[in-house]
């Protein structure tokens, strides 16, 4: 899966091309959401007017990026390497490079399966070979929010129908994106006697002949089970709706063999 986060770049600092208007450069970095085990496209926009190369530096959790890659780029040559927690990316072309509000490189960010959720910095850095011009650039920080997948039922249990004094059973399970998340479960509420096999997530259940009333004819009972991966909980409910049945007379308690005399 993959999602496009926009870094709004005007005017990069070059490191071998003269600076004009250094003081109306701006760079800014996006605020974006992205679920773990995905790969995220940095596009890298913004102009360039007649440039011959471009060093970049900015920060961002190592802990959350599993691998980095450069993707296509404007320019003849380009590299991308980590040092801790910066990323630097190095473009340079025998040729200037000219592009108004456009896409200069892209940089690939794979966040790890088991990436700490919540929200993560990144921070522009004064690159090592352009530090002294970055100092005049305009910046603005952004972040990037790792967030959690729910857990999806994989095949959702029907309603069911039932008769007064016939059993009925059904089974239930999910699976979760975040293959890395543990799923436990639970029953919340159940019609009172039914039984829950937590080794196979089996609830059964055998309505006895007073369930229902003969003036209800039909009555709902609720089956209500959730399950969740630790950070969210998914609730479901499988609605079983009972018919009275109507039984023959019998003694109660029965009569037994009576002598006259």
């Amino acid at each position: 899966m993959t999602r496009r986060l926009v870094v709004l770049i005007a005017g990069i600092f070059l490191a071998l091309a003269a600076v004009t208007n250094a003081t109306a450069d701006v760079a800014s970095l996006p605020t974006a959401s992205t679920p773990r085990g995905t790969t995220v496209d940095i596009d890298i926009v913004g102009t360039l007017d007649g440039r011959y190369g471009a060093d970049l530096a900015f920060h961002v959790d190592a802990a959350v990026v599993a691998s980095y890659a450069l993707g296509s780029h404007l320019f003849e040559f380009g590299d991308i390497n980590r040092v801790g927690d910066t990323l630097y990316v190095g473009l340079a072309s025998g040729a200037q490079v000219f592009v108004t509000d456009g896409v200069i490189a892209t940089v690939q960010l794979t966040i790890p399966t088991d990436a700490l959720l919540g929200t993560h910095p990144l921070t522009w850095l004064g690159h090592p070979d352009t530090q002294a011009d970055e100092g005049v650039v305009g910046t603005t920080d952004g972040q990037l929010d790792v967030v959690n997948q729910v857990p999806v039922w994989s095949s959702p249990p029907p309603d069911e129908p039932a008769n007064e004094n016939e059993g009925i059973s059904f089974s239930f399970g999910a699976t979760d994106p975040d293959v890395a998340d543990a799923l436990v479960y639970a029953v919340i509420d159940t019609p009172v006697g039914a039984a829950y096999d937590s080794g196979t997530r089996t609830l059964s259940w055998t309505p006895d002949y007073d369930a229902v009333t003969a003036g209800e004819g039909t009555k709902v009972f609720p089956f209500v089970f959730s399950v969740t991966d630790g950070h969210d909980v998914v609730k479901d409910t499988v609605n079983v709706t009972v018919t009275h049945v109507d039984r023959a007379p019998y003694w109660d308690p029965p009569a037994g063999d009576q002598t006259i005399t």
